[in-house]
């Protein structure tokens, strides 16, 4: 026992001391080959970014946790794009008007967020969600639990599924619901299956895998559904399947190199009037063109980018006091029954610059470190950061009861973590509340009514 956590650990070493040493070396390799006369208070500050997000990866547990996940999206989108982007002035948009006094600001913005974020993390201590299933010690009633919660995601399954074929319109009240809770239930049947599969029926388990394999084809194939969600459903599919094999250095590189090809599926997802297989030729055709290093000036990686324009919007037309804010919490009101409610930040980043610069694509990114600003100021990135650790350290707890479901909802938040990061608010917000929502639902059902 003590030999395999001694190789652990010395695993781990051997990765944060090459990650350090690569880190250094991309400081290097920037400063020198910089195409630009760079800011030397501007490069401290990156600098400073770069060291707390690598202590965050360093100090975060062995295993994999969404605050890992926080960490490894605030070193990516936070430090090594905008880097590369600043040194060699290769913005996606407005080069010239970006200037080092924004850059500056908006690094110093980032700081705050990630230090009140571990002050969160801490502050949120060692108490427990109260999510546990009743009569947990009992193996029977654990395995009829699960049996009922894999029949009960089977009997909402087929409604969900059958609503698909309806094709809703999801701005309707209906189309909200089911876009942000309902798609849930299937993956949740799948996952569940998985996670569990040697010990349900022998004859059972392979029609309930082949079932939800089925719907979930539909509803969360990373290729048609939306990027945020069908990269989390198979993220959550390949942790259950190596959960024990891995540990935070792998995941930590997984992760960096394939946040590569993120621009990659980006541009499949987002060809909305190609059918699925006009998206395989597409993705085809597009592996044979792409550049990982020219994906890191486009619209995929434009998080930072739009903190630094929200910064300057917000100087010039103030802050909005909260009201973006409460149209995330109040996502549920469908706007034709709330007809001013706000939209997303990014959309209205996006206007000011249509409208300011010309910037023809109003659909862009806003990271929740500018949804704390564009709310309150730099209190609000204070108060977001704080915030944010504080519920992703609570979250850490599902894991810690060690029930399916609840490890299933686990999986997924670790993928959702990456999209909230991103941003924006609204949306990230209103589709991660409504699958962990879904997932607690059928945790209620299947403890209150056992249906076979």
């Amino acid at each position: 026992m003590s030999t395999t956590v001694n190789k652990r650990i010395n695993l781990e070493k051997i990765f944060e001391s090459i990650f350090l040493l690569l880190n250094i070396l991309i400081d290097v390799i920037e400063i020198s080959f910089s195409t630009i006369n760079f800011d030397p208070m501007v490069s401290l500050s990156f600098l400073m970014i770069q060291v707390i997000a690598i202590v965050g990866i360093f100090l975060s547990n062995s295993f994999i946790t969404p605050s890992l996940m926080f960490w490894i999206a605030y070193y990516w989108f936070f430090f090594f794009v905008p880097t590369y982007q600043y040194f060699f002035n290769k913005w996606e948009f407005l080069n010239s008007t970006i200037n080092s006094n924004m850059i500056f600001y908006t690094n110093i913005l980032l700081l705050i967020f990630g230090m009140t974020y571990i002050f969160g993390t801490i502050s949120a201590g060692k108490s427990k969600l109260n999510f546990k299933p009743k009569k947990s010690n009992n193996v029977n009633w654990k395995n009829r639990l699960i049996n009922n919660q894999i029949n009960i995601s089977i009997l909402i399954t087929i409604v969900v599924f059958v609503i698909y074929f309806t094709h809703i319109n999801y701005n309707s009240p209906i189309g909200l619901i089911y876009s942000t809770f309902g798609i849930a239930f299937p993956a949740y049947g799948l996952l569940i299956v998985i996670l569990e599969f040697r010990k349900l029926n022998h004859f059972l388990r392979y029609i309930y895998l082949i079932f939800f394999i089925i719907v979930n084809f539909y509803l969360s194939n990373p290729l048609i559904s939306s990027r945020w969600w069908g990269l989390s459903f198979v993220l959550a599919i390949f942790l259950i399947l190596f959960w024990n094999k891995l540990k935070k250095y792998m995941i930590t590189i997984i992760f960096l190199i394939a946040f590569l090809f993120f621009g990659l599926i980006g541009g499949v997802t987002h060809a909305y009037n190609l059918n699925l297989q006009e998206r395989l030729i597409l993705l085809e055709n597009s592996l044979k063109t792409y550049n990982p290093v020219n994906s890191l000036t486009s619209g995929q990686f434009d998080a930072y980018e739009n903190f630094v324009w929200t910064t300057k919007m917000c100087q010039q037309q103030g802050l909005t006091d909260g009201r973006q804010l409460l149209g995330a919490m109040l996502f549920f009101i469908p706007r034709s029954w709330w007809s001013n409610k706000p939209v997303g930040s990014g959309q209205i980043i996006g206007e000011y610059l249509k409208i300011n610069y010309g910037m023809p694509n109003t659909n862009i990114a806003n990271p929740i470190p500018s949804e704390g600003y564009i709310n309150f100021g730099i209190v609000g990135v204070g108060i977001f950061g704080f915030a944010f650790g504080f519920l992703l350290k609570k979250a850490e707890k599902l894991r810690n009861y060690n029930f399916p479901l609840t490890n299933t909802m686990y999986f997924l938040l670790i993928g959702l973590v990456v999209f909230i990061t991103r941003g924006d608010l609204m949306s990230s917000f209103a589709y991660t509340f409504g699958v962990l929502f879904s997932g607690a639902v059928l945790n209620w059902i299947s403890n209150k009514f056992f249906i076979f």
